[in-house]
């Protein structure tokens, strides 16, 4: 079974390793570099980060493709507030889509005030933290929680809530 993931991001190739191979131990899985239009940006704020999510997973969906992975992590903000969440879609070599969102972390204001801004979370916390590709790793939810919850956790729930439709396509009527 071939699954591949429209990122060479780490935390996002180690969520999806882990989840798929649970469930389908014969799952190769594998990175694909996928550019972003203009439209998502490199920091996808509130309804960019589904629609990246989806325009990933079927960036990469092709021949010989059990299952696509989409992953995106960005930003929404309400009441003032920022906060930072991701949203998983995946694509079955049928053309079914799910998807879903993970929970939310709220940012401290004024990283919530820099990305309104204009700045990336990625580079706010390589400058905070002094860590080169901080979002390969454990993420800002990483540093924020103390490790509680990794990039590559924070990842896991959206994807294991996007993947049960095809774990139970009766149930959720896919087929």
């Amino acid at each position: 079974m071939k699954v591949l993931v429209a990122s060479t991001n780490e935390a996002k190739l180690a969520a999806v390793r882990s989840l798929f191979m649970q469930i389908w131990p014969e799952a190769v899985v594998s990175g694909v570099p996928v550019n972003m239009p203009a439209s998502i940006g490199s920091m996808p704020i509130g309804p960019q980060v589904k629609a990246g999510a989806l325009y990933r997973a079927r960036r990469v969906m092709g021949p010989g493709v059990s299952f696509s992975v989409g992953a995106e992590g960005g930003v929404d903000f309400e009441d003032g507030d920022a906060y930072l969440y991701n949203w998983v879609a995946i694509c079955r070599y049928d053309g079914k889509v799910s998807a879903a969102p993970s929970e939310r972390l709220r940012l401290p204001p004024r990283l919530g005030r820099e990305i309104q801004n204009g700045a990336v979370l990625g580079d706010l916390m390589t400058a905070r933290t002094g860590e080169a590709n901080i979002n390969h790793k454990e993420g800002a939810v990483g540093y924020f929680t103390r490790g509680l919850l990794t990039r590559r956790r924070f990842f896991e729930g959206c994807l294991a809530c996007a993947l049960a439709p095809f774990l139970f396509p009766d149930e959720y009527e896919l087929d």
